[in-house]
């Protein structure tokens, strides 16, 4: 999983996901990006780059924000 900070994106879609036990409720944003920003993976500490004009798609949760770079890469829904 990878966590992001995305300050120069703009929202261009937002659909609420309903919580379930364990998982909690959620948005699936699609962002646009306006900038170049860098994406950490937590896991790997390794950074990954989103180039300005990519759409990435992102999980809103309470306190903060997360995508999954193979889900980005290949498509979504």
């Amino acid at each position: 999983m990878l966590r992001v900070s995305i300050v120069n994106a703009k929202v261009i879609d937002k659909k609420f996901i309903e919580g379930v036990p364990g998982f909690p409720a959620k948005y699936l944003l699609t962002l646009y990006a306006n900038d170049q920003t860098q994406v950490v993976d937590v896991k790997s500490n390794f950074f990954k780059k989103i180039d300005v004009g990519d759409e990435i798609k992102a999980y809103e949760y309470k306190d903060h924000l997360s995508i999954e770079q193979d889900k980005r890469k290949s498509g979504w829904d």
